[in-house]
C-alpha cells in the first residue's frame, strides 16, 4: 500500500448579502429559491453575535446543517492528468470530489448527498479537510480497476479491511464517511470512493465565485487521521504529499553533485574551476535557503493553527528560531544534551533551562 494524505483549510470568508447584489447584473433576475436565500443571509447578518458565531454556523443552525447554494464554493480532492482542467473536480471519469455543500462526493458529474449516512458534512470558512488516497502497486491494483464504478458499493456493517484503491476525506479530524464498528475495537469502511483506477494523481481544488483555500501538503498537519480510518491495516506508513518533492541538496552537496555531473578537462585551470563551485554554491544557497524558511513559516503556521483549536503540539519540532535561542541559553548555562524534543514552547524549554533540568 501506498498512503498519501494533505489538507485545505478552507479560507474564504462568506460574502456578504451586499456584495452579492452588488455582483449582480443590472435589472437582474434570480429564483425563488435563491431570492430566499438571500434574505435569510441579510437577516442572519443583522443578529447580534453575543456569542460569537461565524455565518457559516448560523447558516449551519438555521439550514439544520446545510450551506446556502449561493456565495463561493469549493470542490476537493484528486484528479489524473486527464482530468479537465476547465471543468470542476468530479466532473469527468478522471476526478474525484467532495464539495462544501452537504459535503457530498462527486465523481463523474454524479453527485451523491448522503454517501456518509450523516457523516458527510456542509464545510465552510475555518474547517480543515483531509485528503486521503490509498493506492496498491500497479499489478495488484490494476486487475481490480478494471470493474471501478468509483463508488464504495458496500453500505452494511459486514465491510471488509479494506483491500483496493480508494479515497477517503475528514472534516476536522472526523471521517466524512461512516466507519463501522464490528465488535470492540475492529472499524471498516469510511471510503467515498474506492475500487478507483490505478494511475498517477494530483491533489485538486475548484473554486466557485471567490471561494479560497490554503493547502497545506505537509510534513506537518492540524489534525491527525490516524483515528478515524479502519483498524486491522498497517496505516503507519502514510506519507505527505510533500514527501512526493524531495528537498534541496545544500550548498555542499549541490557542489558534489555538480562535479560529478561535471568533466573538467586537465587543462581547465583551477581559478575556473572554483569560480564554477562558487556559482553552485550561490544559486543552490539561495534555494536552500528558501527552503528553510518555507519549513519555518509552515511549522509556524500549523502550530498556530493547532493552538487556536485546542490541539496539542507535543509532536511538532521546535521552530528553528527558538531552538537555535534554547542552545544558545543551554550553552551559557552549561547544561548538555539537553532533550527537548517533547517540549511544547521556547519558553517552556528556557524555563527548564534556568532550573537546571
Amino acid at each position: 500500500f501506498v498512503h498519501y494524505y494533505y489538507e485545505v483549510v478552507i479560507a474564504s470568508p462568506q460574502p456578504t448579502s451586499a456584495q452579492i447584489k452588488a455582483g449582480l447584473p443590472k435589472n437582474s433576475r434570480i429564483g425563488y429559491g435563491l431570492a430566499k436565500e438571500l434574505n435569510l443571509l441579510s437577516k442572519l447578518e443583522q443578529l447580534s453575535n453575543e456569542e460569537y458565531k461565524t455565518i457559516t454556523e448560523r447558516i449551519h443552525e438555521t439550514t439544520n446543517g446545510t450551506s446556502l447554494m449561493l456565495g463561493s464554493h469549493l470542490r476537493l480532492g484528486f484528479s489524473m492528468r486527464t482530468g479537465d482542467l476547465n471543468a470542476p473536480v468530479g466532473y469527468d471519469k478522471w476526478s474525484y470530489g467532495v464539495r462544501d455543500v452537504r459535503g457530498s462526493r462527486i465523481h463523474q458529474s454524479k453527485r451523491e448527498d448522503n454517501w456518509g449516512r450523516g457523516y458527510n458534512v456542509s464545510f465552510g470558512p475555518g474547517d480543515v479537510i483531509g485528503c486521503w488516497i490509498t493506492l496498491l502497486p500497479a499489478e495488484t491494483g490494476e486487475a481490480k480497476a478494471n470493474k471501478h464504478s468509483g463508488y464504495d458499493t458496500a453500505s452494511s456493517t459486514k465491510q471488509q479491511p479494506v483491500t483496493t484503491n480508494h479515497i477517503r476525506f475528514f472534516c476536522n479530524g472526523k471521517s466524512m464517511g461512516a466507519l463501522d464498528t464490528i465488535g470492540t475495537k475492529t472499524r471498516t469502511g469510511g471510503e467515498a470512493f474506492d475500487n478507483i483506477a490505478s494511475g498517477t494523481y494530483y491533489p485538486a481544488i475548484s473554486t466557485y465565485m471567490g471561494g479560497s483555500a490554503r493547502v497545506n501538503f505537509g510534513p506537518h498537519f492540524i489534525y491527525n487521521p490516524n483515528k478515524q480510518i479502519p483498524s486491522g491495516k498497517d496505516w503507519s506508513c502514510i506519507r505527505p504529499v510533500s514527501d512526493l518533492s524531495p528537498p534541496p541538496p545544500n550548498p555542499e552537496e549541490a557542489v558534489s553533485l555538480a562535479m560529478k555531473g561535471r568533466n573538467f578537462s586537465k587543462k581547465t585551470e583551477e581559478a575556473a574551476i572554483e569560480k564554477f563551485k562558487d556559482a553552485v554554491r550561490t544559486e543552490s544557497g539561495l534555494r536552500y535557503d528558501a527552503y528553510e524558511k518555507f519549513k519555518s513559516r509552515h511549522l509556524e503556521f500549523v502550530r498556530a493553527e493547532r493552538e487556536i483549536r485546542g490541539i496539542s503540539t507535543e509532536d511538532l519540532p521546535l521552530l528553528p528560531s527558538a531552538q537555535d535561542t534554547i542552545e544558545k541559553v543551554a550553552e551559557s548555562t552549561g547544561v548538555e544534551d539537553m532533550q527537548i524534543e517533547n517540549i511544547g514552547s521556547m519558553a517552556e524549554a528556557v524555563a527548564l533551562i534556568a532550573t537546571g533540568v
